[in-house]
């Protein structure tokens, strides 16, 4: 603030040295062309010192008055400008915070490094600001700001009482973000007096748990709140990056009796579009439509949130050309979720892919949390890539931290089907291991033998085939612990098979044919 005093009194010189030189050179010119006129022309002798003279008359031209005219508005508005240099800097420390809280209802601590500048438009600038959230019993801090700028109105400078606030710019921030921060930006968002627009550039967002652990951070190059009073909402505009992953993100909050929201999130590098709206009705209960776009695929859901119950359903979805039905429930406390989803076509062999984005969820532990619990099923009657199965209805279950597909089946029309009982997915030494009994239950013997080729003279009358089997996602390798053929006991050469087949490092679909002939020869004798 010393620095801009010194600023003002220099300003004041400046101009008067400016208007005396635009004077000097008017005069100086004048007393040259005379006393050329006088020397040359009229021939009179002139005394060299008279034109130096001070006491000579002189004239302005037009140009020269409007300069001056126009210097002195241009003074006079600096001047005007730097009034608030002069107010006191505790005066001012404490009345933003006030003024801000007011405008704003955000809680901003500000320092007492406050500095003031004119351009691009008079505004205070404090160093080392933060935002506290006072709805957390221990005021914890949401933000820290290295920059704050907050611009004034140029209305009545010469009466700092009426000072008012115009818009505020924040900039190289640091925001931490938990989940028990969410009403308190639900509330910003929601302030029917957000009449200012607030700025942020070249901050971050730390998304944390409820340790303080960061989740995730997402950059945030420019962004700016405001109240779009035509519609009568409030409107946010970020352009963020998130997993070196660029985006856009809009959020409109309607401030009218209608209560609508409206979010989108745009991902162009990877050609993803979130696009959510919502409203509520007269019992309070919100109703939206959400739609997921990436790439060829398009998910549209229809919602109902009432308390901790989320009901939802599908609507004109489709995953690239092939459409999807899904409906569902999820309970919020504790988390609870039902699912069931119809394909009309599906690529099994990308279903069980062991680089598949799906499992990846099972390798890195999210789905054994023993907070969650899930229940779904995932069905389709059109299996593209796939000559022995035509329809397969997976059962998905998820609870106390434990996983199984029990009840999964792969079924071949007028053949039988293959059913999953007793399975478990569950970790060996920070190994993925699945462990499963499979049920084969035929309907026709002839089509299942000529599907296998197997010889004629091992075909036998079959009630029931069980395998029990574990399979290794790290090293993808399947080992079969136990085949039995209508319940019979194991011997001897089936145990040698078995063996053979497990010590086998890859085995395709040919070999696996081959080995279920040799077990069918071994039970007949």
């Amino acid at each position: 603030m010393k620095n801009i005093k010194l600023k003002y009194y220099s300003l004041v010189k400046y101009f008067k040295f400016l208007i005396n030189k635009i004077l000097l050179n008017q005069q100086t010119k004048i007393k040259y062309f005379r006393f050329l006129y006088n020397k040359i022309l009229l021939k009179k002798p002139i005394k060299t010192n008279k034109f130096f003279s001070n006491k000579s008359e002189f004239k302005i031209s037009n140009f020269n008055k409007y300069l001056i005219v126009f210097i002195s508005i241009i003074f006079l508005f600096l001047f005007y400008f730097l009034i608030p240099t002069l107010y006191d800097k505790n005066w001012i420390q404490n009345t933003l915070e006030k003024k801000l809280l007011k405008d704003f209802k955000v809680n901003f601590s500000l320092s007492s490094d406050i500095s003031y500048e004119i351009l691009p438009s008079p505004h205070f600038t404090i160093k080392n600001a933060k935002i506290i959230n006072e709805d957390n019993p221990k005021l914890r801090e949401l933000a820290e700001i290295e920059k704050f700028k907050i611009f004034i109105s140029k209305k009545k400078l010469f009466n700092k009482k009426n000072l008012k606030i115009d818009s505020i710019s924040i900039n190289n921030a640091n925001f931490y973000i938990q989940k028990k921060d969410l009403n308190f930006l639900n509330n910003i968002l929601s302030n029917s007096f957000l009449l200012k627009k607030i700025r942020i550039k070249k901050s971050n967002i730390f998304i944390e748990n409820n340790e303080n652990e960061t989740i995730s951070i997402i950059k945030i190059p420019e962004g700016k709140l405001f109240h779009d009073k035509l519609n009568l909402m409030n409107v946010l505009n970020l352009k963020g990056e998130v997993f070196n992953t660029p985006f856009l993100l809009t959020f409109n909050k309607n401030l009218s009796l209608l209560k609508f929201n409206e979010i989108n999130i745009d991902l162009q590098k990877i050609d993803l579009n979130f696009l959510n709206k919502s409203s509520k009705n007269s019992q309070n209960i919100t109703e939206g439509l959400n739609t997921f776009t990436i790439l060829n695929s398009k998910l549209v859901t229809k919602y109902q949130f009432n308390k901790d119950i989320l009901n939802f359903n599908s609507t004109e979805s489709r995953i690239k050309q092939s459409n999807i039905n899904y409906k569902g429930q999820i309970s919020l406390n504790p988390f609870d979720l039902v699912l069931d989803i119809n394909l009309d076509s599906l690529n099994l062999s990308k279903l069980i892919d062991p680089n598949t984005i799906f499992l990846e969820f099972f390798k890195n532990k999210i789905f054994f949390n023993k907070k969650l619990s899930v229940k779904s099923t995932l069905q389709s009657s059109n299996l593209k890539d796939s000559d022995i199965f035509d329809k397969i209805k997976i059962t998905f279950n998820m609870k106390n931290g434990k996983v199984d597909f029990n009840n999964t089946v792969l079924i071949k029309d007028n053949v039988g089907m293959i059913k999953i009982i007793n399975s478990n997915l569950h970790f060996v030494n920070d190994r993925l291991i699945f462990t499963s009994q499979i049920n084969v239950e035929l309907i026709n013997l002839k089509k299942f033998y000529s599907i296998l080729q197997t010889p004629k003279e091992y075909r036998k009358e079959i009630d029931n085939i069980v395998i029990n089997f574990n399979y290794d996602f790290l090293d993808n390798k399947t080992n079969i612990s136990s085949f039995k053929i209508n319940n019979t006991a194991t011997n001897d050469e089936v145990e040698s098979i078995l063996g053979y087949f497990n010590s086998q490092k890859k085995n395709n679909f040919i070999k696996t044919i081959i080995f279920i002939n040799k077990l069918f020869e071994a039970y007949s004798g």
